[in-house]
């Protein structure tokens, strides 16, 4: 069967030279042998320029006015940005340039600067040099092979005919030669060569393109173009380089002699070399208002992951003796703690979108989903290169052994893995040190944040004691009176201080000055209730929003690590084992049961490390308790001359600490003395199963790569072990963290289940400007105040403000709130403020306290800086409160140091 190659044609004219290209085309799509063209991997860059081209088009339909107004339009419903301004553009807006040199310094500037606009032009220059080398190429590329029986005619020419083929097509005098009936227009090499012209005419579009067009496109265009490069840099190293290295292969492109070197260099130039050292182009993250960039953000991807960005604050810091704060670069506009906080409040703040069903630790992966997954392709990278240096020290020591018989690479190549190997697995460990660290900082930042502005939301309810007696967890409800103004709510009974409410029902009044007396039949339960334990969480929640900042944020810093214990230390044990097991066989199986049989020796002392750790932080914390204690009553103990008591005391405790310290140390240098030896004898023990059991001999390729492998072993279990405590414990601090935003009880308006009535809604016949309360019942906490079986136990009994029908407050006039102590004169005010839980009884229940003009509150706690009198302008004060001679007492006059918490006042 004939090749449909070489069917026979009439003679072409130039009429008709089209038709005849695009018949041979189909011949070639036809054609069995012709496939091989479409598989040649000189045309992979080919192929990717076609999916370029598809992406490109579609994203300049995008660009189409009426499609851009629809994608406007959907991004302005979730955004504040005017429509027809993108962000990225925002920060170009400006007066148009007046005359072409300023035309083209903004050009240039927002290309990104005159070192990415020169890098574009040199891209440029390089894609038209490619361009007309393979122009060269394909005009110099040997021609089709006649017609021959015994030979493939569409194997590519390479090799020692390439040169005779060239003289056949271009004739003796170097003159094209006539075409011959029966023979193909093209050769596999020159449509190859044809393909190649059309792709680097395509980049080289794309590079005019990066100089010229708009800075969007230029963004746009500039990725694909870098990405196109890269490739056909990627596929002619494969082809040309990659053997080089080998003793069976050879390059492909050997035949073109200087042409494909040339271009083998010009690529490495373009697409490996210059993509490295070009600087970045900066992009604001708010174009409205952008800031100074930092030198992260414009660092080359070479500068960046050798961090000689920071060289000109090293060079300037090693000249001086003190680098000033303004000679350090600026933060980054994307760490700024605005930023941070916009952009993770709405996953992690439960106020803002609830997600009860979510732990705060997932929340947080998901808002870093992106840097997580890079952190986890760079401890791949440093598990697998790690395992690189044993496997090449085993195949180099085996090249010597055998003296090079049977081998596929060069000894050189070995020797080169020896040193890049290590180099490229430390550049992937400091990258994920570099984004751990800066993920640990956010995190910090964000959590502040977080738990302040929560703090800001709880409902601080009243701290009363929570014994069982019924003395103690009295609920009082304040009746306030229909009045013109506020006056002293009437007592139901001479001598009642307050009311006690339960299931709507009023008890007999208690004498003055005496508890309610409890009837001896009522039951009491010795068990707290989990009421109970809210409410001592709520009488710890300042220390407990102190301990999540300080505490819990440190052991979630220190557990920062975890992906070593979740991912790096198995995937690295698993490589190990695997190749242990391709060296030794079956041996290293019996190394593997060693190791987990020893595992739970160093589990046990870690355990005992942890209890120990434990008891150790309760001897400190009592320890710095008393210092704390001893040093709040310094003046009464210098006193009465207790220094030597508190002395002995504070020792006494340190000593106790001391001992903690010392158990702790020997535990952890037998932990380490354990984590060294276990290694030892799970080599000691592979290796006797491989030389007495197996009768197999050991030789120097064998122990040398296997004892670095076991090293490898040796540190990873040491490094699981170390790490593991520290996630437990920062898995407790999550838990803390979460419970303390899901859990706490928050502010009726930060309520999602909270209703317009529940809220306290003014009636549209209400005056919008009206300060007071119409039939309002307030209480301390959301939760119901009775128990399922209608009694109302002393330890469930809540304080209810009560105010019923209407009371305003007068404007313009003072308005005394008048009471006995605890009948609800401060509740009042706090739930004017909407401090209190808001529980309407009718329709028209509503209370309102307008805030146009701002609120001022004086609170009963006093705010004292630490600094003077005079300082701190309380000159007035004590003025309005006649205490101008007290001032006079003191020996500074108003320069007297106040003290911390008014300690010289007091």
């Amino acid at each position: 069967m004939a090749n449909p190659l070489f069917i026979q044609q009439a003679p072409l004219s130039e009429g008709n030279l089209f038709s005849a290209v695009v018949d041979q085309t189909v011949h070639i799509a036809a054609s069995k042998t012709e496939r091989r063209i479409l598989r040649d991997t000189a045309l992979i860059p080919v192929y990717a320029s076609a999916i370029s081209f598809i992406l490109l088009v579609a994203y300049l339909i995008t660009r189409i006015p009426p499609v851009r107004r629809f994608i406007t339009r959907l991004r302005a419903s979730s955004s504040d940005e005017p429509i027809g301004i993108s962000r990225r553009d925002a920060q170009f807006v400006s007066i148009p340039p007046l005359t072409f040199r300023d035309e083209l310094k903004e050009h240039i500037a927002s290309h990104g600067g005159i070192a990415i606009y020169l890098h574009n032009a040199l891209r440029l220059a390089i894609c038209l040099a490619l361009l007309g080398i393979s122009i060269y190429a394909a005009i110099v590329a040997p021609g089709p092979q006649p017609p021959s029986p015994s030979l493939d005619m569409a194997t590519p020419d390479t090799g020692s005919n390439a040169e005779a083929q060239r003289k056949r097509k271009h004739g003796k005098h170097g003159k094209h030669r006539k075409h011959k009936k029966g023979e193909p227009w093209f050769s596999h090499q020159e449509w190859v060569e044809i393909a190649q012209c059309v792709f680097y005419a395509y980049t080289s579009l794309l590079a005019l393109l990066t100089i010229a067009a708009r800075r969007r496109l230029t963004r746009v265009v500039s990725k694909h173009l870098t990405t196109l490069l890269f490739v056909t840099w990627s596929v002619y190293a494969y082809r040309d380089l990659y053997p080089l290295a080998t003793y069976t292969k050879h390059p492909v492109d050997a035949a073109d002699g200087w042409i494909t070197w040339v271009r083998v260099g010009l690529l490495t130039l373009v697409g490996a070399v210059l993509p490295l050292v070009v600087p970045r182009r900066f992009v604001p993250v708010d174009p409205k208002n952008p800031l100074p960039p930092n030198p992260e953000q414009t660092a080359s991807i070479l500068s960046f992951i050798t961090w000689s960005f920071l060289d000109p604050v090293i060079l300037e810091a090693s000249r001086v003796s003190h680098l000033p704060y303004e000679s350090l670069p600026v933060l980054a506009d994307y760490d700024h703690a605005e930023h941070l906080r916009a952009k993770g409040a709405p996953t992690l703040d439960p106020s803002l979108k609830p997600r009860r069903d979510r732990h705060f630790v997932w929340g947080l992966l998901w808002l870093y989903r992106w840097q997580y997954a890079a952190l986890f392709l760079l401890m791949t990278v440093k598990a697998v290169f790690s395992l690189v240096s044993p496997v090449v020290l085993n195949k180099l020591l085996y090249y010597l052994e055998t003296g090079g018989e049977g081998a596929v690479y060069k000894p050189w190549v070995w020797i080169t893995g020896l040193f890049l190997a290590p180099v490229l697995g430390t550049i992937g460990f400091q990258l994920y040190i570099f984004i751990t660290t800066r993920l640990v900082i956010r995190t910090e930042a964000l959590i502040t944040q977080l738990v302040f502005e929560h703090s800001l939301k709880i409902r601080m309810k009243s701290e009363t004691s929570s014994s069982t007696s019924a003395a103690a967890s009295r609920a009082a409800t304040a009746v306030a009176s229909r009045a013109a103004s506020v006056h002293e709510p009437e007592h139901q009974e001479e001598g009642s201080g307050d009311t006690l409410v339960a299931s709507g029902q009023q008890p007999s009044p208690s004498p003055k000055g005496k508890a309610p007396s409890v009837p001896p039949s009522e039951p009491s339960s010795a068990a707290p209730s989990k009421k109970d334990d809210d409410s001592q969480k709520d009488k710890n929640l300042v220390g407990k929003i102190t301990n999540l900042i300080s505490t819990d944020l440190e052991n979630i810093v220190e557990a920062r690590d975890f992906l070593f214990v979740i991912w790096y230390a198995p995937l690295q044990i698993a490589l190990s084992i695997w190749f242990l097991y391709r060296i030794l066989g079956w041996a290293a199986l019996v190394g593997l049961a060693v190791m987990v049989a020893t595992i739970p020796i160093p589990g046990y002392v870690a355990t005992f490390l942890n209890t120990l750790q434990v008891e150790q932080m309760k001897v400190t914390d009592a320890r710095v308790q008393a210092v704390t204690d001893t040093l709040g009553v310094i003046r009464m103990i210098k006193l009465f001359g207790w220094e030597r008591k508190i002395e002995a005391q504070i020792n006494e405790k340190r000593d106790t600490e001391l001992k903690f310290m010392r158990k702790k140390q020997m535990f952890e240098l037998l932990n380490n003395n354990v984590n060294h030896f276990l290694p030892v004898f799970t080599m000691v023990a592979t290796f006797a199963t491989y030389t007495l059991v197996m009768k197999e001999q050991l030789s120097a390729s064998i122990i040398f790569s296997s004892i670095a492998v076991f090293d490898v072993l040796r540190e990873r279990l040491f490094m699981t072990f170390w790490e593991l405590p520290r996630v437990i414990g920062a898995k407790v601090s999550f838990d803390r963290i979460n419970d303390f935003l899901l859990e706490t009880e928050l502010l009726d308006r930060y309520t999602s289940s909270s209703n317009t009535i529940s809220l306290g809604a003014l009636p549209p016949t209400a005056d919008s400007e009206a300060i007071g309360f119409r039939n309002a019942v307030f209480s301390w906490s959301a939760d119901a105040p009775s128990t399922p079986g209608g009694i109302l136990t002393p330890s469930r009994r809540n304080f209810r403000l009560r105010i019923e029908d209407d009371l305003f407050f007068e404007k313009g006039k003072l308005n005394l709130i008048i009471g006995p102590t605890g009948c609800g004169k401060t509740s009042m005010l706090m739930a004017l403020l909407g401090e209190m839980h808001f529980q309407p009884e009718i329709l028209d229940s509503f209370y309102n306290l307008p805030r146009g003009g701002g609120v001022a509150y004086a609170a009963q706690e006093a705010w004292i800086q630490n600094a003077t009198v005079k300082a701190t302008d309380l000159g007035a004060v004590l003025k309005q409160c006649a205490l101008e001679r007290d001032l006079t007492l003191f020996e500074a006059g108003d320069a007297t140091e106040i003290g911390e918490k008014g300690v010289t006042l007091r």
